[in-house]
């Protein structure tokens, strides 16, 4: 229900000088060594629409409620720089019909799209339709089922993306849905919010940045979905929201916003990025906002006059617990613990989140999870049991690099639970100039011989390794790269 109240408020409050404009949320996630989920709520709250992993980007299909399509990964892209995604709707009156994810009757399907960057700026989209199973629902299928999908539009030379859009040229491009039910973007020349008094702002040709929800515009920050039109008077580098408080982030400084007294309070100097409930330092270190004495909790079904909820606990463990209402919000202080599902949790994602009562409906009976050894499950709540759909594997490093008559001989170190071993080879230590890649599909094999290469050749060297889950090949990060030259 917040998202038909947030989507409804930000078709009012949001104008463009185009008609049938959409709407999004997400923040921007940017890629590193770790798996990384991009979800369709702002601050990683939410259903998780792909996960990025070494450059590696992957669509998560969901679980439909009727069983027949299951959870799993589908690969989009390699070589991702950063990524973001979210969901859009609108009612385009250009079309006279409704566009995906509201109608004039009720919200009812969702409308999932993936965004991101490659290094040479060029942004990729793709997007797919979900049925919500709602009473206005466009879509005559089951919840959970995807009704449609496809690639969106590809774009040049773009400098920021993020759940709003993409800024282009000081320019601000948000997504519609098409008349067929694809994805395209238009130009937002105007952002209208509501103060003591609806004031517009001339966005063309003034914004400098976007990010999560949010985009930059003559040195003003806005808040562009749901956010009850919130305008921050500073240029920020990052904003979001933990346990329903706001924080900005000015540089490397973070802050604790009033949004009544319009002040701030520093919280930290070596602000980097937000993850989920927290926030990632200069030094890569993560630092949680939760309240220590609190739980954040994922709603299952009615109970009495409580709940039944998922939620991690403080050491780590998801689990299925109930609790009561006190003070309109689940008072998960007092839960009781039904059933553990796993242990060493990093963070819990489902269907919609309420920062409010600290609960979620959950989508297709399922929801998803990561762990800290960098893999990502589903958890059914029909069959009780939890799939592992993507895993980060143990990466391994040279142990021997030794030259041979046009050839080298290389040794490594033996990971386990791993499918296999890449090694690849190149003239610089880019890995752009004559570079090849020899797979060894035994993961007891810890040494290999490459012949036919020049003589009195320089060659760069490095290894990984690869796990592969339901068909899919997942990387470990490549290990530093030792450099041997070949014999006569």
């Amino acid at each position: 229900m917040k998202k038909v109240i947030s989507l409804f408020l930000a078709l009012v409050m949001l104008a463009t000088s185009v008609v049938g404009m959409g709407f999004s949320a997400q923040a921007q996630v940017k890629s590193n060594k770790n798996l990384q989920v991009i979800t369709d709520g702002d601050d990683g709250n939410g259903y998780p629409v792909a996960i990025l992993m070494d450059g590696n980007l992957y669509r998560v299909n969901c679980k439909s409620n009727d069983g027949k399509q299951k959870a799993k990964l589908t690969k989009l892209a390699s070589n991702v720089v950063s990524a973001s995604g979210g969901y859009c709707g609108g009612y385009s009156e250009e079309y006279k019909a409704g566009a995906v994810g509201y109608t004039k009757d009720s919200w009812s399907d969702l409308y999932f799209f993936i965004l991101w960057l490659d290094k040479n700026k060029t942004m990729h989209s793709y997007y797919y339709l979900l049925a919500g199973g709602g009473n206005g629902q466009k879509v005559n299928d089951k919840q959970g089922t995807v009704y449609k999908k496809g690639k969106g539009p590809t774009v040049k030379n773009v400098d920021k993306i993020s759940s709003v859009g993409y800024v282009k040229n000081k320019k601000l491009y948000v997504p519609y849905s098409t008349s067929d039910y694809a994805i395209s973007f238009r130009e937002m020349k105007v952002y209208k919010y509501y103060s003591d008094r609806y004031v517009s702002v001339n966005l063309s040709g003034n914004v400098t940045n976007t990010f999560g929800n949010y985009f930059v515009a003559s040195g003003k920050t806005y808040g562009a979905l749901g956010f009850e039109s919130i305008v921050f008077p500073y240029s920020l580098k990052d904003a979001f929201r933990c346990k329903d408080k706001q924080y900005i982030a000015i540089g490397k400084k973070l802050y604790l916003y009033n949004t009544d007294k319009k002040t701030k309070k520093l919280i930290a100097s070596d602000f980097a990025s937000h993850g989920k409930n927290g926030y990632y330092t200069t030094s890569g270190k993560f630092k949680s906002l939760k309240n220590k004495s609190s739980y954040y909790a994922y709603r299952i079904d009615y109970i009495d006059d409580g709940e039944k909820f998922a939620t991690v606990t403080k050491d780590k463990k998801l689990v299925i617990a109930t609790a009561k209402y006190k003070n309109y919000a689940l008072d998960t202080n007092n839960m009781s613990i039904k059933s553990t599902i796993a242990s060493n949790v990093k963070a819990l994602y489902t269907g919609d989140f309420d920062a409010n009562d600290l609960c979620a409906w959950v989508y297709s009976n399922s929801f998803y999870y990561t762990k800290y050894d960098n893999s990502f499950w589903v958890y059914d709540l029909n069959t009780k049991k939890s799939t592992c759909l993507a895993k980060k594997p143990k990466s391994s490093s040279i142990k021997t690099l030794s030259a041979k008559k046009k050839g080298f001989y290389v040794s490594w170190k033996k990971a386990s639970s791993i499918t296999g071993y890449q090694i690849q080879y190149a003239t610089n230590s880019k890995f752009t100039s004559n570079k090849k890649t020899v797979t060894v599909q035994k993961r007891s094999t810890t040494h290999k011989t490459i012949t036919k290469l020049k003589a009195k050749k320089k060659y760069y060297v490095r290894i990984r390794t690869y796990k592969t889950i339901n068909g899919t090949k997942y990387y470990s990060s490549w290990s530093k790269y030792k450099t041997v030259t070949t014999k006569r």
